[in-house]
């Protein structure tokens, strides 16, 4: 069968590999697409640290359950199905406490394991959600990246009428975006690329600021009333954004880190953190919450839709990417078809 296969970085290639065996409490879906998830390219470029090379690259794929042993999820051959790509040891502190997502020996398909850009995978059962019809081959593929909003959402225990900061309007950050409002938050967007801000206006966002272009403390001010937003979703990774977290943030309030450093530093105001009694909080991938994430779509209470802005083959895959890192914002979510 076909496989999208990165040998190394930029070593993107289309592989004849084997057929996955039948395996006890896992099953056999044959995918139908997958999405390119900035993992993807990153690991692509060489500049993911967690990418274990080489093998099938992605994790965002929707398909057709082919073989199935009888489960107590009443999953069965032919059902079209979602998999969640998070593998935990269960062992670990992390695990016992049903946070698998931040397993201390995580394995995710397409970056420690081989993914799901491949014409069939296999994956335990507990890892397979069946999709209702309300919900596209394409759609479908979204699926997982709102699981991280939804995530970041749950870690920050957002309230209505909170006022969350979302640095960064690339596609995990409108994700959050979107999220925040399903759960009654106002979200606002720091960018410093104007194009993005503006697609972040025609999906519906009413506030958005240059955060390069102007003072973004004055603006904030004067949309919280003096308070400043209570939560901030971090998801650029940038440098100069985190050293300046806490100008952006009100008392005791919550700073959410998504978004991964491009370079590691420890240049952060911690008397600040400790004056404002500052609550940060890592959110690593999602646990538990692929139900909602289907629900979300399936109810059309988030726009899907809004974000599909490529669909290519797998031949048209290494092309792609390259594009992606020279042009990014030509690109929202990237969807490969495999068959």
């Amino acid at each position: 069968m076909k496989a999208l296969y990165l040998e190394k970085k930029y070593d993107l290639y289309v592989k004849e590999v084997e057929e996955p065996k039948p395996r006890k409490k896992h099953g056999i879906v044959k995918v139908k697409m997958s999405g390119v998830c900035g993992t993807d390219v990153h690991s692509f470029s060489g500049n993911n640290a967690n990418t274990i090379y080489p093998l099938v690259i992605g994790h965002e794929a929707v398909g057709t359950i082919e073989q199935i042993e009888e489960n107590e999820k009443g999953l069965k051959a032919g059902d079209r199905v979602v998999m969640e790509p998070y593998m935990g040891c269960g062992e670990c502190f992390a695990c016992r406490r049903g946070r698998y997502n931040a397993c201390k020996n995580l394995q995710t398909y397409g970056v420690h394991r081989d993914g799901m850009m491949e014409e069939k995978v296999s994956i335990p059962v507990e890892k397979i959600y069946k999709l209702p019809d309300s919900i596209t081959d394409e759609q479908a593929c979204m699926i997982e990246p709102f699981t991280i909003g939804i995530h970041a959402v749950h870690r920050a225990e957002v309230e209505q009428g909170e006022v969350c900061l979302i640095i960064g309007a690339g596609a995990i950050g409108l994700i959050c975006g979107m999220i925040v409002k399903v759960y009654g938050g106002t979200p606002v967007f720091f960018d410093p690329v104007d194009e993005r801000l503006e697609k972040a206006k025609e999906m519906g966002f009413e506030h958005v600021y240059n955060n390069v272009n102007g003072n973004p403390v004055p603006y904030l001010e004067k949309l919280t009333g003096g308070d400043m937003p209570s939560v901030i979703f971090e998801c650029s990774g940038a440098k100069p954004v985190l050293e300046n977290l806490h100008q952006y943030i009100s008392q005791c309030g919550k700073i959410v880190l998504i978004g991964w450093p491009h370079v590691p530093f420890s240049e952060i105001d911690t008397g600040n953190i400790t004056r404002k009694e500052l609550t940060i909080l890592g959110s690593r991938n999602s646990s538990g919450c692929f139900e909602e994430s289907i629900d979300l779509v399936a109810h059309k209470k988030v726009n899907a839709d809004s974000f599909i802005s490529h669909i290519v083959t797998m031949e048209e895959a290494k092309e792609t990417l390259e594009d992606m890192l020279k042009n990014p914002g030509k690109y929202m979510k990237v969807i490969i078809k495999i068959q």
